[in-house]
């Protein structure tokens, strides 16, 4: 019998090469003040700012540029650019880029329409944000966080050296628009680290508590299209038919974590990002990976078996036990396929901070979703064997 579960989703969704011409006219209907927020210009971005801020002109769009996103997107940022927001007396916000400049947008969002700072929203609060919130449009440039079609707006508190989120359904953007047109451009790093990303969404929806059967369709498709994709996406960034392929895996993979969520992994990864703002989340993940996988496979027996057929036809006549222990073999293999077999040493992890970061990781409820909950002691032992695999 299946399962009793829920499914949500408000975004309007604008899948397909060509789409970003739309977005004046998308921005036009949620107001006439915009503020566009985006990273420092750089070569890769640059025509894609060039085309939205051509659209809303042509749309008739009053908006100012905010260019202040930082990786692991900052409080004191997200100031900045609710400031501007303020003076601008904006009426729509929009987030063009990766996961940090959509999550800047949502955080920017918030600050610009409620008092105190975004920090003072943040999930386990007391206080939410109200309907205040300025709308928010979500033009995705990479393939990575599925932050376009979700609740969440990650933010990096550097004094605290924690990193948390604002976790709310105000924040869901009302129209994303994914272009892989925008994509052609991403570095091959960039593709890599939030490609895997789009990995350990899936299947960490998929192994969630919380999955549903719909969620387990839809993550079970992305992590297909990734194992086929993303390595033909890292050596050749410009076909136009991977690049396709990862922008709707990383659609299906957002929509999945939206309505389950993720697991163990993405708690430390979180906690390392916060110690750390240099280290991208997708690298924080991949260091992650491998003990995570020996960690958790043996109380998920069919499921990591399951992961182990799509990357490995060769399995599909072993025996699920077999099968799940080789998963862990085949994602160390994946990742050095792709470039991002990381060590925390790699990262340039302080040995001295893996204490700091159990802490902040426990702070988070991710690692209570895991399949196997693990213990404080289990976490650290997790990340010793991260630093030098």
């Amino acid at each position: 019998m299946v399962k009793t579960f829920n499914y949500f989703q408000p975004t309007d969704i604008r899948f397909g090469c060509g789409r970003v011409k739309e977005v004046g006219d998308v921005v036009a209907q949620f107001g006439k003040r915009c503020v566009l927020v985006t990273v420092p210009i750089f070569d890769a971005i640059e025509p894609a700012v060039k085309k939205v801020k051509k659209s809303l002109s042509d749309a008739g769009v009053s908006f100012v540029h905010f260019d202040g996103v930082v990786s692991n997107p900052t409080t004191e940022t997200i100031t900045d650019g609710a400031e501007l927001a303020r003076s601008h007396n904006a009426d729509v916000v929009l987030g063009l880029g990766g996961g940090s400049s959509m999550d800047t947008a949502k955080a920017i969002a918030v600050e610009a329409s409620h008092r105190g700072t975004s920090w003072d929203y943040l999930f386990f609060r007391e206080t939410q944000p109200t309907d205040k919130t300025l709308p928010i449009i979500a033009v995705t440039t990479t393939s990575g966080t599925g932050s376009q079609v979700t609740q969440v707006a990650a933010i990096t508190n550097t004094k605290e050296k924690r990193k948390s989120a604002i976790y709310n359904p105000i924040v869901y953007p009302r129209v994303s628009i994914i272009d892989p047109e925008l994509m052609l451009t991403v570095p091959e790093h960039i593709t890599a680290s939030t490609g895997f990303d789009v990995f350990t969404h899936s299947f960490e929806a998929y192994i969630h508590k919380n999955t549903s059967p719909y969620i387990e369709l839809l993550a079970l498709e992305s992590i297909r299209l990734v194992a086929k994709y993303l390595p033909t996406v890292v050596k050749d960034g410009s076909n136009i038919e991977a690049r396709s392929a990862m922008s709707w895996a990383d659609t299906l993979a957002g929509l999945s974590i939206a309505n389950a969520g993720v697991t163990l992994p993405h708690g430390i990864a979180m906690a390392i990002g916060g110690s750390c703002p240099h280290i991208m989340h997708g690298e924080a993940l991949a260091a992650v990976y491998p003990e995570f996988m020996r960690f958790t496979y043996s109380n998920a027996i069919q499921k990591f078996a399951t992961l182990a057929r799509i990357f490995d036809s060769d399995f599909t006549n072993a025996t699920d036990e077999v099968a799940a222990e080789e998963s862990c073999s085949i994602i160390d293999a994946f990742l050095e396929r792709i470039g991002m077999y990381l060590s925390l040493e790699d990262l340039k992890v302080r040995q001295d901070a893996i204490e700091e970061i159990v802490d902040h990781a426990m702070e988070l409820p991710d690692y209570t979703n895991n399949p196997r909950v693990a213990t404080r002691d289990e976490v650290f032992k997790i990340l010793k064997k991260a630093f030098r695999h």
